[in-house]
């Protein structure tokens, strides 16, 4: 019992264990638990039953099935759950396999396990070191056997190893416990942080490179020109790299296409020896200097780098002579072409060079090409926009091509260039530089080509795009020219203007491959601003042309505009046209009214020869000569040498120097003024703008020349009507007949301004002609000047006689030929004109012009003096009628003297009745109201009506007498006027008018606006106005009826209105009612009375105190009366005191 009790007790003991462990374990491995605990609880539940009798089958032990069955069991878990597998395999796959060294010590710091990773970091296997003291393990490694102990539970890093074994570990060191929290011992790990260091550090030298690049880049910016930046960009780089020398290479052709470099920025460290003056790395050529494996690396894009020692000896030689041991060379690209190199020397060591520093300097040379890119392109915008501005300084064509010649140099590096423009399908230089160094200028100057046969120039008119030659040797399309064979490299680009090409810009180089790409960007550029500056160019000059055209017409037109002479219209049309042309000498011709003669008025050039002189030789009709053929042609025409002309006509001596003409026709709406002839000793001098300028000016010339000669005409005109005026407004205002006479003489002088002037009138027998009026130049009493009035002469004698006898005008155009002149004195007299002066067919006298100079009137000035004659007979005429009209005149003045007598008496005579009635007429009035109004006792009823009649007879009688005296009052002295309250006098006239209103049986009201301000004019006659305007109310207006009156203020003035409803008045008769004594009919005065003397005596008070009345009616409906006053000013009113 004792082995199975303990036998029992470990089972028990490790069935419990198993189910701790599957509590715990992760559920990874609980169904192994689960497999090995039902392994192990079977077989000791069988033996159980079997002890215990409890087994269904008692004489069969179950143990043995039970162990059967769990090593069944166990063997199905083996595969099916890879039991006992599980833990080995995790531990193989992380522990063992873990770059990091993890060691396994136990409570006594033995080591326990230790991974491959451990193995290879301390140098043992895990035979040697596990059961072993840490000490004794780690004996290899002295820092890891001393520290271990120290940093228990914590981490820190070791160094292990020595020169470039030496690597850097992370330490961490935790600690084992139990469940109880016991320490069993600790875990170590060894994670190499070498890497990681490096990159650490190398990360922060691309850092201080990044800040060096960063800085390098702000130095090219903010810099102002690259070469200011690029040595201090130089000392960064070497400061920042730690080099001995850095420095900076530039490409460039040689003169026979040899590829040069020279070296251009460089900065060296302190005590290193400077290379920037060794004259030997200028122009320093790649190929003959032993650096063709150089230029070819570089030039594809690789980088030089290693130690001096290991180059070939052409470059060792070169290198080492700079006491240079390592290089490192990065090259240049700027605009995709190779533009040089940057490199770093180590003189001090050989160095080997980190992918940082190689990253460094090709970052640096990738900024610094930038810069230059950015610096090439600054220089090259800024000498584009320096040319650009050269170009569009001016506007003139030559000066433009000129220009462009000049400027390309400074956009685009050449050794020759030339401009070429297009003319039809060939093209021409017309400007080019640089051909006398190879002596190609006569070639170049002369040379013209056909497009189709120059293949670069073809190209570019069909595509409209530049090209490049870099070879002219191996073009396949290139046109040798013997005298151009020096030129190896050529670049141009085609002049477009609105998309047509005109030209071309070409550079040409005697180095091959010297133009590229980067050449073309500019050349572009520029073309294109060049054809700007040429399309500018030619509008300007066509503008220029237009311009100069329209000068032209504007200043002929203002010239001729200026005045309306016509010798001086056409003097100054000639010699402008003239000086527009270049014409050495011109003429102006005209057509003669009514013939076909062209008569010369103007000429320029012929300072010589009088216009009358020259006119006298040359004697052109239409039809004759070269002028008179384009007259009857009516056509423009150029001859450019007179003397194979078939028209031309050569006078002797004054026009057989001429070569060539321009004659034009001066046309006014297809009819032919003159003609304008310009001519030029020289052949072939016009042409056809010329040809289009004349005959543009030729136009207002005409015109012009028209409205002169009908200036002439209408002047001539004019004058001649200001002298029939004025000797109408003579006869008019003169009925004298010596006064008529000799002002009629004097206007006649002023208007012919001849020498002598005479009016003769014949006397009653018609046998002496006396002489009335005189004017002249020669005083009266000279010899043979008589005075008017006393010289005579016989009807017998002279030309006036003859006249005077046949009664028809006579001229005599030249009097010293002439049988009936008569010399009068001293006057050189050459031509004379006399005309009659008929009255009724009879001769009454005669007008003599006398003048000094040969045939000096026309039929305009005979028919003019003939109208003058005609104008002074009816003066004549009007003179008798006068005189006879003045007896009358006398006659009738008597009498109007005796009637204004009479009426003055008349109206005296009126004044004595009127004043002498007043009195007893007012006693009848008064005693016949008394009687009537019952106040001297009682009537019969029989005595009662011839009472009111006598009444109202005696008032009527008593108001026409004060109108008599108020009108008689007013024509003799018209009353002053005085401010009038109007408001006042109105209420007081109605109140008043209120008794005879209602026995009327009309209604009587007044509207009268509040604070009216006085008017001017007199208490008495104003309320003379108010009572006739109502009483004439009351008359008219039927009983029931309504009279109102109205009082208001009109701006200045105050209106007074009277409307009433009565029988209103005729639309016809209204003008008529304000007439004294005037009534509408006769029926009016039976049945209303009166004697219509009422509204005129308003009217004449009204508009003696500047007021006005007026009227409307409509028949049927009544009548409105309104009188407007105006208000009283302060003149007024002190009047108004001072008649007070």
């Amino acid at each position: 019992w004792i082995d199975v009790a303990y036998s029992y007790v470990l089972i028990m003991l490790g069935i419990f264990l198993l189910i701790q462990a599957l509590v715990r374990l992760p559920r990874l491995y609980r169904q192994q638990i689960v497999v090995v605990l039902a392994c192990t609880f079977a077989p000791w539940a069988a033996e159980v039953l079997s002890l215990s009798g409890l087994s269904p089958l008692p004489h069969l032990d179950l143990t043995p099935f039970a162990l059967t069955l769990s090593g069944l069991v166990i063997t199905w878990g083996l595969f099916r759950f890879r039991l006992l597998d599980v833990v080995p395999v995790a531990r193989d796959a992380i522990i063992k396999s873990m770059s990091d060294g993890v060691i396994v010590l136990d409570a006594q710091d033995r080591v326990v396990d230790l991974n491959s990773a451990a193995e290879r970091i301390i140098g043992r296997t895990a035979s040697e070191v596990v059961g072993q003291p840490a000490s004794k393990a780690f004996s290899g490694c002295p820092y890891l056997a001393e520290h271990h102990c120290d940093v228990t539970g914590a981490n820190t890093e070791i160094v292990l190893g020595e020169g470039e074994a030496q690597c850097i570990y992370d330490l961490r060191i935790s600690p084992l416990n139990d469940r109880p929290d016991r320490f069993t011992g600790c875990l170590v790990i060894l994670r190499d942080i070498t890497e990681r260091k490096r990159a650490e550090v190398m990360l922060r030298i691309r850092e201080q490179y990044l800040e060096c690049l960063a800085e390098v880049s702000q130095i090219l910016i903010r810099t102002e020109t690259l070469a200011q930046a690029l040595p201090e960009a130089l000392r960064c780089l070497g400061e920042t790299a730690g080099v001995s020398r850095v420095y900076l290479f530039e490409n460039r052709l040689g003169p026979q296409g040899a590829l040069l470099c020279s070296q251009r920025c460089e900065w060296c460290a302190p005590g290193i020896e400077s290379q920037i003056d060794n004259p030997d790395l200028q122009n320093f050529s790649w190929v003959a200097g032993g650096f063709a494996r150089w230029m070819e690396i570089l030039g594809q894009g690789g980088i030089i780098a290693g130690n001096v020692a290991d180059f070939p000896e052409s470059e060792r030689v070169v290198l080492e002579s700079q006491d240079i041991r390592s290089v490192l060379v990065i090259p240049l690209f700027v605009s995709d072409a190779w533009y040089g190199f940057i490199g770093f020397d180590a003189c001090d060591r050989v160095r080997e060079w980190q992918q940082v520093e190689v990253d460094l300097l090709q970052a640096a040379a990738s900024v610094i090409a930038s810069g230059i890119e950015r610096e090439q392109a600054r220089r090259r915008e800024r000498a584009l926009a320096e040319a650009v501005a050269a170009l569009t300084a001016t506007l003139d064509f030559e000066q433009v091509l000129d220009r462009i010649l000049e400027q390309v140099g400074r956009v685009v590096p050449s050794d020759a260039a030339n401009v070429m423009l297009i003319e039809g399908d060939r093209a021409r230089v017309v400007r080019w530089r640089g051909y006398e160094r190879f002596g190609a200028e006569e070639f170049v100057s002369t040379v013209v080509f056909r497009i189709p046969e120059v293949p670069n120039l073809q190209h570019m008119v069909d595509t409209k795009e530049p090209i490049i030659i870099s070879d002219t040797a191996t073009y396949p399309g290139w046109v040798h020219v013997p005298v151009q064979e020096w030129l190896r490299s050529y670049a141009a680009a085609p002049i477009v203007v609105r998309d047509e090409v005109v030209g071309f810009l070409n550079v040409d180089s005697a180095i091959p491959g010297f133009f590229s790409q980067a050449h073309l960007g500019p050349l572009c550029a520029f073309a294109d601003h060049a054809a700007v500056a040429i399309e500018n160019a030619r509008l300007f000059d066509s503008l220029t042309r237009e311009k100069n055209h329209l000068e032209l017409l504007y200043g002929v037109a203002r010239a001729l505009s200026e005045s309306l002479n016509l010798e001086e219209v056409t003097e100054r049309a000639l010699c402008q046209t003239c000086a527009a042309v270049g014409a050495f000498k011109g003429i102006l011709l005209l057509l003669e009214p009514g013939t076909d003669r062209l008569h010369l008025v103007a000429a320029s050039g012929y300072e010589a020869e009088s216009v009358e002189a020259l006119d006298r030789r040359i004697g052109l009709r239409i039809g004759h000569g070269l002028a008179g053929w384009v007259a009857a042609q009516r056509r423009t025409a150029i001859v450019a040498d007179v003397r194979q002309d078939e028209h031309w006509l050569t006078v002797d001596g004054l026009d057989d120097w001429v070569c060539s003409a321009l004659v034009v026709p001066l046309m006014v709406h297809d009819r032919l003024v003159g003609v304008l002839s310009l001519y030029s000793e020289c052949c072939d001098a016009f042409d056809e703008a010329q040809r289009r300028l004349v005959e543009a000016v030729a136009v207002p010339v005409a015109i012009a020349i028209q409205n002169a000669q009908l200036f002439q005409a209408e002047q001539r005109q004019t004058r001649r009507l200001a002298l029939l005026v004025d000797i109408a407004r003579i006869v008019a205002t003169t009925l004298d007949t010596d006064d008529l006479l000799q002002a009629v003489a004097e206007s006649i002088h002023r208007y012919f301004a001849r020498p002598v002037v005479e009016v003769f009138t014949l006397d009653d027998e018609g046998r002496t002609l006396l002489l009335r009026g005189y004017s002249g130049i020669v005083p009266i009493g000279s010899p043979g000047i008589a005075a008017p009035g006393v010289y005579r002469q016989p009807i017998e004698q002279g030309i006036i006689g003859h006249v005077a006898r046949t009664g028809k005008p006579y001229y005599a155009s030249d009097v010293r030929s002439d049988p009936y002149f008569l010399p009068v004195g001293e006057i050189p007299l050459r031509s004379e004109l006399c005309v009659p002066i008929l009255d009724e067919g009879r001769v009454v006298g005669a007008v003599d012009v006398e003048s000094d100079r040969l045939a000096d009137f026309d039929e305009g000035d005979q028919s003019l003096l003939e109208a003058v004659a005609d104008t002074i007979a009816v003066g004549l005429r009007n003179a008798r009628l006068y005189e006879e009209i003045q007896l009358r005149a006398d006659g009738l003045g008597a009498a109007l003297v005796r009637l204004e007598e009479l009426d003055r008496l008349k109206s005296q005579f009126i004044q004595n009745v009127s004043h002498e009635l007043r009195t007893p007429l007012a006693l009848i009035r008064g005693y016949a109201e008394m009687l009537d109004a019952g106040e001297l006792g009682e009537l019969r009823p029989e005595q009662q009506k011839p009472v009111s009649v006598i009444a109202r007879r005696a008032r009527m009688l008593s108001d026409l007498v004060e109108d008599i005296t108020l009108i008689l009052e007013a024509e003799s002295s018209p009353p002053q006027p005085a401010p009038v309250a109007l408001d006042e006098l109105a209420r007081a006239a109605v109140e008043d008018f209120q008794g005879t209103v209602r026995q009327a049986g009309l209604r009587l009201h007044a509207e009268i606006a509040p604070h009216l301000p006085p008017v001017s004019g007199s208490l008495a006659y104003l309320r003379r106005v108010l009572d006739n305007l109502i009483d004439n109310a009351v008359k008219f207006t039927p009983a029931g009826g309504t009279i109102t009156m109205r009082l208001r203020q009109e701006g200045e003035q105050v209106a007074l209105e009277v409307s009433d409803t009565g029988i209103g008045i005729p639309a016809d008769q209204l003008e008529r009612i304000f007439e004294r004594f005037y009534q509408v009919d006769g029926g009016t005065q039976r049945q209303y009375g009166g004697v219509g003397l009422g509204l005129a005596l308003v009217k004449e008070i009204v508009e003696a105190y500047g007021g006005r009345v007026t009227v409307e009616s409509r028949v049927g409906e009544g009548s409105t009366f309104t009188v407007l006053l105006p208000i009283a000013t302060n003149a007024s009113a002190e009047g108004d005191t001072e008649s007070q």
